[in-house]
């Protein structure tokens, strides 16, 4: 398994250990060598861990299947005590990573522009999405967030009752397996703030409740 980095701009530190014991820090673009059943942390303090989208941002690949589980935010802070998500953070940290059975907890609470944008797109051994607890959200946070991806058990509610422009745009795109719409309780709809969210789910059965007091152009 790998990070990898595109952009000039400064990588973020990260360490890692197989044992929470011995930590080492990481170069990016480098493999860390596993076997079945290996554990491998990661942690960081850092302000930011993508920094742009396109032309600056990280990914992680790995060569057979693995189970992401603990804090993400261990990458920006190493206690896991912030619970806020920079612009673009995250952008399409997992893409096309098909050997992604489970995915990391996202517990921020308070999202940046394009934070998770893309960030599960392709990932198609992914089945079960992860809590969204965020109630504060903004442009585009959740865009393409699983495009494509295997999802077959969406989260149970999509909690923030103030919407941003397009923040849910293409969310569960693609997404065939997915048979659950997650409760969405807002009240005041804005640009784009639906658009296309659930677009090719087939298995989806039910249409999702909206609680709108008025209408604007969400798609």
């Amino acid at each position: 398994m790998k990070f990898t980095k595109t952009g000039s701009y400064t990588a973020p530190k990260i360490e890692y250990s197989k044992d929470k014991k011995n930590w080492v820090n990481y170069s990016f673009g480098t493999n860390v060598s596993m076997s079945v059943g290996d554990k491998c942390y990661w942690r960081g303090n850092n302000l930011y861990f993508s920094q742009g989208r396109d032309s600056s941002y990280i990914r992680f690949s790995c060569d057979g299947d693995v189970e992401a589980n603990g804090n993400i935010m261990s990458l920006l802070d190493k206690n896991c005590s912030k619970n806020d998500v920079p612009n673009y953070c995250f952008d399409g940290l997992f893409t096309d990573c098909t050997g992604l059975l489970t995915a990391p907890l996202l517990p921020a609470t308070t999202l940046g522009e394009w934070c998770y944008d893309g960030m599960f797109v392709g990932c198609e051994k992914l089945a079960k999405c992860p809590d969204l607890p965020s109630t504060i959200i903004t442009f585009r946070c959740y865009n393409n967030m699983f495009y494509n991806a295997g999802i077959v058990q969406g989260p149970s509610i999509l909690p923030a009752t103030t919407l941003a422009k397009y923040c849910y745009s293409n969310m569960f795109f693609g997404c065939k397996k997915m048979t659950n719409v997650p409760v969405l309780p807002a009240i005041n709809p804005v640009e784009g703030c639906y658009n296309c969210m659930f677009q090719g789910c087939e298995s989806i059965t039910e249409s999702p409740y909206l609680s709108f007091t008025n209408i604007v152009n969400i798609n």
